[in-house]
């Protein structure tokens, strides 16, 4: 048995140095130890870098059964402890005189210490507490942002038209959209009665999540100091981030398709399958877009492509890719004059024409999230981002007044464009958009590679 008992010794720890990559320098012990605790110590350290989960029943059991000897317990418990320390036990151990043992230093030691993993676990807390608070900052702002952007778009939408807008609310209207708002909040919340009541209260979620998830890759710059601590201006710097938005904002159709069919009403069916062929059209030729943009930067992570175009912007040498980016754009964000799917003409209001209260207001917040995450992508992709030119200024107040200007013009173009035909629209995507990224394409590749 003894000899059994040795064979396993050396197994278990030739087994737990070969896993952890520890050298078996790391299981001596001092000379106070005799050559039989030396023993039941490498046998008990090496179960246990082997099978941390064991604890010190199932050791004692063990070294009970293989050795062929009723080993005192608290003998094998010093024993263990030695091989195994805990710091605040072990000193108090030490200073009542109650154990002998002495274990050198080392990484068979350290790794199990808390005090060592201290500094880890809390340079861990501080990073998921920083990512958490910034997640709460990204939808606090996503979720007031139609506050502000329905009164500019009213104010946009009068002037254009000779007209003073919202006056009554507040000054110059500030307070109309707040009015609006508790009106939404307070309103019958109406479900058709022949409504498939599930995905009718399913669909405002469907349409509104998958805008709120891409900010996830979004950058708004690179880092800022906050109390001699440098934050970066974004959650995640994803390496496939492009990949990551076309991927995750194409889901964001799902959310009007069941909003027009649980409604069971034609207008609204009619409406949601034209939304559903408008996306197919114009998000081919959107992703066909962002091609010469990757070629150009050698890279998906949206922060480097920002990078690349620190000394000349995309819109340079990506006209064409800009032009059909931007008017694919406007159709995934089905505005005018790509509104087809809530064309009041012909459709009543489209596929959220059964909706009220705050499903209506979610399916009109997700509307506002996908305008300016459009204008963002167009900022990062083909105009520098945060990058800015002759003027000095702040980068991060460049990127907000880029992505604003491109906000603004989403609101010109509302109050100037005709709506197209639907066999228009679709001419637009399949005939012109997807030949001039194709074309695009080729002569980035020509030219730059």
């Amino acid at each position: 048995m003894a000899g059994k008992a040795v064979a396993l010794r050396r197994v278990s720890i030739a087994l737990a140095c070969r896993t952890f990559g520890v050298s078996e320098t790391c299981y001596r012990y001092s000379a106070k130890l005799n050559d039989e605790n030396q023993q039941i110590a490498d046998l008990l350290i090496g179960l246990r870098r082997a099978a941390k989960s064991w604890g010190f029943g199932l050791c004692f059991l063990y070294l009970r059964n293989v050795r062929g000897h009723r080993w005192n317990h608290k003998r094998v418990y010093r024993i263990y402890r030695a091989a195994c320390p805990r710091p605040p036990f072990r000193e108090k151990m030490e200073k009542a005189g109650r154990t002998r043992l002495k274990v050198k230093p080392g990484r068979a030691q350290s790794r199990f210490c808390l005090s060592n993993r201290w500094p880890r676990i809390m340079e861990l807390l501080v990073a998921l507490g920083l990512i958490a608070l910034k997640i709460a900052l990204l939808i606090a702002m996503l979720l007031l942002l139609p506050l502000p952007l329905t009164w500019l778009e009213r104010k946009i939408a009068g002037h254009m038209q000779q007209r003073m807008g919202p006056m009554r609310v507040g000054w110059h209207g500030l307070l109309q959209p707040v009015a609006d708002g508790i009106k939404l909040l307070t309103k019958e919340d109406h479900i058709p009665a022949e409504a498939d009541r599930f995905l009718f209260k399913l669909a405002p979620i469907l349409a509104l999540a998958p805008p709120f998830v891409v900010f996830v890759a979004i950058p708004f710059g690179e880092t800022v100091s906050v109390l001699n601590a440098e934050i970066t201006l974004y959650v995640s710097n994803l390496n496939v981030a492009l990949l990551f938005v076309f991927a995750v904002i194409g889901l964001e159709v799902y959310g009007v398709i069941f909003g027009g069919w649980a409604a069971n009403s034609k207008y609204a069916v009619l409406g949601s399958l034209r939304t559903c062929a408008q996306m197919i059209s114009y998000e081919i030729p959107m992703g066909f877009a962002v091609v010469g943009v990757v070629m150009l930067a050698q890279s998906m992570s949206l922060v480097d492509i920002v990078r690349a175009q620190s000394d000349l912007w995309n819109i340079v040498y990506q006209p064409i890719g800009f032009f059909v980016f931007f008017v694919a754009g406007l159709a995934e964000a089905q505005r005018i004059p790509f509104d087809l799917a809530e064309a009041e003409g012909d459709l009543g209001a489209g596929f959220h024409t059964e909706y009220s209260g705050i499903r209506f207001a979610l399916f009109m917040v997700s509307e506002y999230v996908i305008v300016l995450l459009v204008s963002v992508l167009s900022v990062i992709l083909f105009f520098g981002g945060w990058n800015g030119i002759l003027i000095p200024l702040p980068p991060l107040l460049w990127f907000a007044l880029k992505v604003a200007f491109f906000i603004y013009v989403f609101m010109w173009f509302r109050f100037t464009l005709p709506r197209y035909r639907y066999d228009q629209l679709m001419a637009i995507g399949w005939k012109v958009l997807l030949p001039l990224a194709m074309a695009n394409i080729i002569i980035t590749g020509i030219a730059f590679t």
